[in-house]
């Protein structure tokens, strides 16, 4: 089960990770995770630059090792990267030692301060030793379901324009299991916003979630 809108009083009482990013006015926020990936990540980069587009990926290390092309690809267009753990570990199945350890690993290949959990589990322990260690711990406000494969891909798509605002950090997954739902309601949506006026950047944060919405 999983929320599709993040509540926001799980913003106000959970302020030491990053759900919404600033309104600086008709500016939206699109996340990739688990890449890059051979045939989804190529796919998203053109996608994205027909309208454009900015995004950060958030890269799990054993995927990075095994296509730093795509990496190089991904930063060339000017994208930003974020940690997505090496191995893709359950923060709550995992001690916070080696869970560390794991995130740390990742980040010896992918140079970023920006981290997202896998399946957005973390313990408190965990998230206040990333935050020692100077990460931002960046979870979103939609979640659309590109990953539901009980879900219809226009319900994806309605997910996004329904609850998309100015500020928004939008999850969806470069990955070749959910392209085909993921290039659906990504292409829709810069449709939609597009035609109303929005932009589409790589979130840049300054190290203070506090400074978020």
């Amino acid at each position: 089960m999983y929320r599709v809108k993040t509540p926001i009083w799980l913003r106000f009482f959970d302020r030491g990770k990053v759900y919404k990013a600033s309104d600086r006015g008709n500016v939206m926020y699109f996340t990739f995770d688990d890449g890059p990936d051979r045939k989804a990540t190529p796919e998203i980069l053109a996608i994205l630059d027909e309208f454009d587009a900015k995004a950060v990926f958030f890269c799990t290390g054993r995927k990075a090792v095994e296509n730093p092309d795509l990496l190089e690809l991904i930063r060339k267009k000017g994208h930003g990267l974020g940690n997505h753990s090496f191995s893709h570990r359950d923060g709550w199945r995992t001690a916070t030692g080696d869970y560390l350890a794991d995130v740390k690993k990742c980040a010896e290949v992918i140079p970023s301060n920006l981290f997202r959990p896998p399946y957005g589990r973390l313990k408190p322990a965990q998230s206040a030793a990333l935050r020692k260690e100077g990460f931002i711990i960046v979870m979103w406000t939609l979640l659309p379901g590109d990953f539901d494969t009980k879900l219809p891909q226009e319900k994806v798509f309605q997910n996004i324009i329904r609850y998309g605002k100015s500020g928004s950090v939008i999850v969806l997954h470069d990955s070749e299991r959910f392209l085909r739902v993921a290039s659906f309601a990504l292409r829709k949506s810069l449709e939609y916003f597009s035609a109303r006026g929005f932009r589409f950047e790589a979130l840049a944060l300054d190290g203070n979630p506090e400074k978020t919405d």
